[in-house]
């Protein structure tokens, strides 16, 4: 298949048009290629086509890694067909040619390191180890954790013998820790549930407090309602306020927080002083 002929066919009929909608600028010749930023080697295209243009591209020139590098990064927004494994090959591809052999920035090359000071270095193959450094990145002497003996490396022991010392002595330790600790976190799943159950019953008990102090109050203030106005008596001040509590209900609550009202039940009278004295 004749993938320039494509492409160029597909430039030269954005050439020769006016979209107006979402365009994206494409560079005719790849910058890559030698292509320049002038208008001659720009030219508007829709999205599809914009990405068409990159996959054709890469067709073109399978070896070029920037352009199989482009074409990567707009394929990361639509990973939704066969292409996205095609290129994610192709780069990989062209990111091992690239970093092979004499390619590859440490070609030729090994780390070193200092392990009293923990400095690390890299010299060429060929070259000597200079004094008290040895082969490898980053080696630092520690201390073994059974013996304190001085050594180089990755585990916590310098010899077998101390390594099996060591797994042992881990072993029991893990067990007593895998004990105590479920025996801490019972007594403390115990404690947390019995503070979540004290703490939810005194904040019903606290919550019941503030509404008999409402409903205290808000009886207090339909007494002072049925002293301030011309009542006979407290059914007719019933009948002519809108109540939400029952006559007898605010005859008991009034006998019980208004000792006025106690005293003067019986005579059912606009009573003539203002003074309340709560039980």
């Amino acid at each position: 298949m004749n993938y320039a002929n494509i492409y160029y066919n597909l430039i030269e009929r954005a050439k020769h048009r006016n979209l107006s909608e979402y365009t994206e600028k494409h560079h005719i010749i790849p910058k890559c290629l030698g292509g320049a930023n002038n208008s001659d080697n720009l030219v508007k295209l829709t999205p599809e086509e914009h990405y068409l243009a990159h996959q054709l591209l890469v067709k073109m020139y399978p070896d070029n890694a920037k352009l199989i590098f482009a074409a990567t990064m707009m394929q990361m927004n639509r990973p939704s067909n066969k292409g996205y494994g095609w290129l994610k090959r192709r780069h990989s591809d062209a990111m091992k040619n690239q970093t092979c052999g004499d390619k590859n920035s440490n070609f030729g090359k090994m780390w070193i390191s200092d392990p009293i000071t923990g400095k690390s270095k890299t010299i060429s193959k060929n070259s000597i180890i200079p004094e008290g450094f040895v082969i490898g990145r980053n080696k630092k002497f520690k201390p073994c954790v059974i013996c304190e003996n001085k050594f180089v490396g990755t585990p916590n022991t310098c010899s077998r013998e101390c390594a099996k010392a060591y797994k042992s002595h881990v072993r029991k330790e893990s067990w007593k820790g895998r004990t105590c600790k479920l025996i801490n976190d019972k007594e403390e799943k115990l404690i947390m549930k019995a503070g979540a159950k004290k703490a939810e019953k005194e904040k019903i008990r606290e919550e019941k407090r503030k509404n008999r102090h409402r409903y205290k109050e808000y009886i207090i203030s339909l007494y002072e309602l049925f002293r301030a106005g011309d009542y006979k008596s407290l059914g007719e001040f019933h009948r002519m306020n809108d109540i939400s509590v029952s006559k007898m209900t605010l005859s008991i609550y009034w006998r019980k927080y208004v000792l006025e009202y106690k005293i003067n039940s019986k005579e059912r009278v606009r009573f003539s002083s203002t003074h309340l004295d709560e039980k």
